[in-house]
């Protein structure tokens, strides 16, 4: 083995951008074997959810830094203004969401990312 991961089935094109979805389904060309281990290959997911009531009041920078402290409070930010971290109002009419935007129970909020 020369040490590079090597793709197990063909057939994928490697420049194209999948985006996972939980149903999405399993492939053969999901997987890379590298120094004799099965490996996932990176892909895009699109985390999504719900604000909670608990949440009521915060914004979406404050929830992320609070829920998921594995990554910095800095990294957020940074994925907010890039578009990776974004919510969206449903059910009333649009307005404009701002990183320090006070949410309420019911704005779904998505995290794009790279796994």
């Amino acid at each position: 083995n020369s040490g590079q991961p090597s793709v197990v089935a063909q057939g994928a094109a490697s420049d194209r951008r999948v985006i996972e979805q939980p149903d999405t389904p399993v492939r053969p060309t999901d997987f890379v074997r590298w120094n004799g281990l099965l490996l996932v290959q990176p892909y895009w997911f699109d985390f999504v959810c719900s604000v909670k009531g608990r949440h009521s009041g915060q914004n979406v920078i404050d929830i992320f830094s609070q829920e998921f402290p594995a990554l910095s409070r800095e990294y957020y930010e940074e994925a907010f203004a890039a578009g990776r971290l974004r919510v969206e109002v449903q059910g009333r009419r649009t307005r404009q969401i701002l990183a320090t935007t006070p949410l309420t129970g019911g704005d779904r909020i998505r995290h794009f990312v790279h796994r």
